[in-house]
């Protein structure tokens, strides 16, 4: 079975050019495996700007932990929508997230 729901965090605000590492906690999960993420900007994937491979995602128990997360400076005022899945207790689950970015202004 298969199901995708938006995360309660949904929407996560954060600045351009902000790093960040985001959580979700599978509830009621006795298994988590074979995580996976993706980050879109009008439908097209972008994950591989915004989650730079240095780092993998992480499964403690049932809360995965992504990659760090860093949204562009030139997406100010954008919507990103972070997708996440894994294999949960042995059926897919996914997730979204909408993502509010914000401009990194300074305040004069």
């Amino acid at each position: 079975m298969q199901s995708t729901l938006w995360l309660n965090e949904s929407p996560l605000a954060v600045v351009a050019g902000e790093e960040l590492t985001c959580r979700v906690e599978w509830q009621a999960a006795g298994r988590v495996e074979d995580p996976a993420a993706w980050v879109f900007l009008d439908g097209a994937d972008i994950t591989a700007e915004v989650m730079p491979g240095e780092d993998e995602h992480r499964v403690r128990g049932r809360v995965l932990t992504l990659k760090r997360f860093a949204p562009r400076l030139e997406d100010g005022g954008q919507q990103y929508l972070l997708l996440v899945q894994a294999l949960v207790d042995g059926d897919l689950q996914r997730r979204k997230c909408l993502v509010e970015v914000a401009r990194a202004e300074r305040a004069e």
